[in-house]
């Protein structure tokens, strides 16, 4: 059956059962039902017909599961992207695609507004349904395009498995581009589920997360194997863990069932499962489930005990416009007269079948890399430091330590090109998790005998470290914890922490173990620094220096505001090459400890105290930066600084709204007081920017640096917003500075301007013209 009718029968049959929910909003499924039908009459307007693509650029929200769910009921392709991938990657994916409409935050704001009259019609099996980009060896993403028949069958099957009642309440926890989502996604709608979206910041907490699962009743949820392993249960509302993508050991619980899955985004999820019944060094990873046959296959093409886990049923159509490599992983099924499938679908995965029947992962056939989860090809990370200028050759290889994969990337240079540079280079081409731990520069890459790369040459590197003493008790602790986490070398509290094996997962484990120490160390604190020494120290201080002060440089000051400061360093690393960066960080990461009950003016003198402790040279300031609120608060410390030094410096305001005196209310805002695009989100972002806008109001208005006549530059977004929002931070702007400069960015959105790394040359650029005017 089409997914697309799956969908239809369970709108209709579950009319007032909640489809998806938090803590203050619940859509119902008659209510999912008109929502698609508005963003459908919108697509339609636009153009859109039945097979068509769709990409769908948005943060992880609400707003992205109604369009996903919208293109499979209405018969469109939906191109599964990410608001968070640099821009260059994002433009491939569009157009490879060949992708009719872009669901981006503007046009959900204009479907907000649409009549529900979309125009059904009926898909066929063929139809193109979703496209996942996966990692390309050819230095490319490419894009793995399942129809409608396809879909629908993993959803059947996944549904006959674990979501057999409608009482289920599902947790939505893996990126929106995997194919395990949109697994999900659909299970949970088909079925007659609830669901609710677990948001970055709880996942990255086990804490939140466990209390998250409690207070939500949830019964199902996805969790990676590294997740689950330092995942604690609170209460008794979880039946069901699910767990795939990397290999599982050591992972059981009496409290819930866990249960292991194997699958590709080829076979649109799931394939084989297995309840896990006690701990494994390596847990089977099952049996076929329903409509899927898997053959382990010698390189004859012969069943055997151990090879290629090789798959037949109904799977990925092609690799868009890669027809080759389509053939090479998509064949002629030898077995089509046993199980009735034409073709059959190569995984590059080597398995063996045990003795009660069950399917045990080994190893990959090729290079292809599992990080955390996330399939990485060595080519596409290859292509782009060879993008690099002055890198002449590159090899890319996965090491595993301590039950992870890191990258290590060994390349070929002129004298003059740094780590530091490629990875700069690398970060408009490549998302985060793809990016290498390690860099290696060789004089020569080794060849084998046939003149070609020899990746088994290309040993693991050997980290130094400094290995120096903990100088307090503090450092003692938190030294002892780490060595408890990282083992296998020995190190000291300067050592480099992402080096030695750091990752989101054990960052986690890091701070929940120190938390029991006495020591309350946020995650975001641990992954911000790499050392022991300077994550207790940033504990402590609101700024600080990206690198180290360099007394040739000008230095910039960036007021972070209440913009989350990891999106935006990237960008701000890119101003190191020109300026020392001094970095203020965001309000709410202080507000209980440090800030409450400041006033605006209070805060600013106090940010210009702990600046003047850090910079060894106040003359050396060339200027002041923010995005967002991080805007006005640069032009407050401006005239502050003014005001201690005597000087006028130029600031640049990254789209602030620019809010009045009487803006500032004596009242916590409501979720009425917010811009109509802000709630274009899930519940948790939306309570996250209530509370940090709550914030910037309890600081008030602040009278004295309020208002500056220095050089201001608005960098002025106009995606996104509505007219009115738009017209007011206009109008405000103009009122609060005399000295105003205006430059529209018609094409860029508020998060585009401290996301697209290719702007940061413009920035600097602006930086030192208004410094010399």
């Amino acid at each position: 059956m089409t997914v697309q009718k799956l969908i239809k029968e369970s709108i209709s049959n579950n009319e007032n059962r909640v489809a998806i929910f938090d803590e203050n909003v619940q859509i119902k499924y008659d209510e999912l039902g008109k929502q698609c039908s508005r963003f459908a009459s919108l697509l339609q307007k636009k153009g859109v017909k039945t097979g068509d693509m769709v990409a769908i650029v948005l943060p992880r929200c609400i707003d992205y599961v109604i369009a996903e769910v919208t293109c499979l009921l209405y018969g469109y392709g939906a191109v599964l992207l990410d608001a968070e991938y640099p821009s260059e990657r994002i433009e491939y994916c569009v157009k490879n695609a060949n992708a009719k409409v872009v669901i981006d935050s503007a046009f959900i704001v204009d479907a907000k507004k649409t009549n529900p009259d979309g125009v059904y019609v009926e898909a066929g099996d063929n139809t193109p349904a979703i496209v996942i980009y996966t990692s390309g060896s050819t230095g490319k993403p490419k894009g793995v395009l399942h129809d409608q028949q396809s879909i629908g069958s993993m959803t059947e099957r996944t549904i006959d498995f674990a979501f057999s009642s409608v009482e289920n309440k599902v947790g939505i926890v893996a990126p929106f581009t995997f194919i395990a989502a949109s697994n999900f996604i659909l299970e949970a709608i088909c079925s007659g589920s609830s669901m609710i979206i677990v948001s970055r910041d709880i996942l990255m907490d086990p804490f939140k997360l466990a209390d998250f699962i409690e207070k939500n009743k949830i019964t199902h949820i996805y969790l990676p194997p590294k997740l689950a392993k330092v995942f604690k249960e609170k209460g008794d509302s979880l039946e069901l863990v699910l767990t795939a993508s990397e290999k599982v050991t050591n992972l059981y619980s009496d409290k819930y069932k866990i249960m292991v899955m194997y699958g590709l985004s080829e076979s649109a999820a799931v394939v084989t499962s297995f309840l896990i019944d006690k701990m494994y060094d390596n847990t089977p990873i099952g049996k076929p489930v329903r409509g899927v046959n898997v053959y382990v296959l010698n390189d004859k093409n012969e069943e055997c005990d151990e090879g290629e886990i090789c798959l037949s049923g109904h799977f990925m159509s092609e690799y868009i416009g890669m027809p080759e490599k389509t053939a090479e992983v998509k064949v002629k099924n030898p077995f089509r007269e046993k199980d009735g499938h034409e073709y059959l679908l190569h995984t590059g995965d080597i398995g063996r079948w045990l003795p009660d029947g069950n399917l045990l992962y080994v190893n990959r056939k090729d290079w292809m890399l599992k990080v955390n989860g996330q399939r990485v090809e060595p080519g596409e990370i290859e292509s782009a430091i060879k993008t690099v200028e002055g890198v002449t050759d590159v090899a890319v290889k996965g090491f595993e330590d301590n039950g992870r994969v890191y990258i290590c990337a060994y390349y070929v240079a002129q004298d003059s090109v740094t780590e530091g540079m490629i990875r700069e280079g690398i970060e408009r081409l490549l998302p985060h998790y793809m990016n290498p731990e390690v860099y290696v520069k060789m004089d020569s890459l080794p060849l084998n005998a046939n003149g070609k790369l020899d990746r088994m040459a290309l040993k693991e590197p050997k980290l130094q470290t400094l290995c120096e003493k903990p100088a307090n008790d503090n450092e003692e602790i938190a030294l002892e914890v780490a060595k408890s986490l990282l083992t296998g070398v020995d190190f000291g509290v300067t050592d480099n922490l992402d080096k030695l094996g750091m990752d989101s997962i054990r960052c986690m484990e890091y701070s929940q173990l120190l938390q029991e120490k006495g020591l309350n160390i946020s995650v975001s604190t641990i992954i911000k620094n790499n050392n022991i020494r300077d994550i207790l120290a940033a504990s402590n201080k609101m700024s600080w220096l990206l690198d180290e002060y360099d007394p040739n440089k000008k230095t910039l000051i960036v007021t972070s505001g209440i913009v989350v400061l990891r999106p935006v360093l990237p960008l701000y690393k890119k101003f190191l090459g020109k300026f020392n960066v001094l970095i203020i960080e965001p309000i709410q990461d202080h507000y209980n400890d440090k800030l409450r009950g400041l006033k605006f003016d209070e805060l600013i003198t106090m940010y210009l105290d702990e600046v003047t402790g850090i910079l060894p040279d106040m003359s050396s300031i060339i200027g002041f930066m923010g995005f967002s609120f991080g805007g006005e608060l640069a032009a407050a410390f401006a005239h502050k600084y003014k005001e201690s030094f005597g000087k006028s410096l130029p600031v640049i305001m990254g789209d602030s709204l620019v809010k009045m005196k009487e803006e500032y209310l004596d009242r916590e805002l409501t979720k009425e007081d917010l811009p109509p695009e802000v709630l274009v989100g899930i519940k948790e972002k939306v309570d996250s920017m209530l509370y940090r806008t709550n914030l910037i109001n309890s600081f008030g208005y602040g009278e004295k640096y309020a208002c500056y006549d220095g050089s201001v530059v608005l960098v002025d977004a106009r995606k996104g917003y509505s007219d009115a929002t738009q017209e007011n931070k206009i109008r405000n702007a103009n009122k609060r500075y005399n000295n105003l400069k205006i430059i529209e960015m018609k094409d860029y959105s508020h998060v585009d301007l401290f996301r697209d790394l290719s702007l940061a040359d413009f920035y600097i650029n602006l930086l030192e013209k208004e410094a010399m005017a």
